[in-house]
């Protein structure tokens, strides 16, 4: 329902950078299954809300993951973890692949994790990095176990544009 609405919000400039480069692909399926680690200046847990919000130079870890950023707001429904939000100047995200690739590394002011749906959410000023192919635009959705990047040069308010840069490939590399 979310992409729905942020696909009629804005300006249509939509880029699916996996067809170009097979560089992102998924990340490692442990990385789940492993706890959840985080450190913080200051924490606030409303068990009603299902919320925690940690804030001051947050780091947090899970398996490969990890995310850093000014302030991380974890939503859950008991002990299961739905969404992260990390804020920041710009937040980071980094993850392992599967396939023993480069780390997928996201960067941007604000980046949100869709846990059931394995999505990653970069916006204003965001990037998304690997294997050297770099997308940059002001939206990005990254897709993990689709291997899928879309992205949005423009807010909706202005126009914008998205830049992809993807390296030669040397001789005897696959495609």
């Amino acid at each position: 329902m979310r992409i729905h609405k942020f696909l009629s919000v804005y300006k249509t400039c939509w880029f699916i950078a996996l067809i170009a480069t097979p560089a992102l692909s998924w990340a490692l399926p442990e990385d789940n299954e492993q706890p959840i680690r985080i450190v913080a200046d200051f924490a606030v847990r409303d068990d009603k809300l299902g919320l925690t919000i940690y804030s001051g130079n947050v780091k947090l870890d899970q398996g490969s993951m990890s995310i850093s950023a000014s302030s991380i707001t974890i939503y859950s429904d008991g002990e299961n973890v739905n969404t992260l939000v990390a804020k920041g100047m710009p937040a980071h995200f980094t993850q392992i692949q599967a396939d023993g690739q480069a780390p997928v590394t996201a960067s941007g002011k604000l980046i949100e994790y869709f846990k059931q749906e394995q999505r990653i959410s970069i916006q204003h000023q965001a990037a998304l990095e690997q294997n050297n192919a770099t997308v940059k635009s002001d939206n990005i959705q990254y897709y993990i176990n689709e291997q899928l990047v879309k992205a949005n040069g423009g807010d909706g308010r202005q126009s914008g544009r998205v830049e992809v840069v993807i390296p030669p490939r040397h001789k005897g590399e696959a495609p």
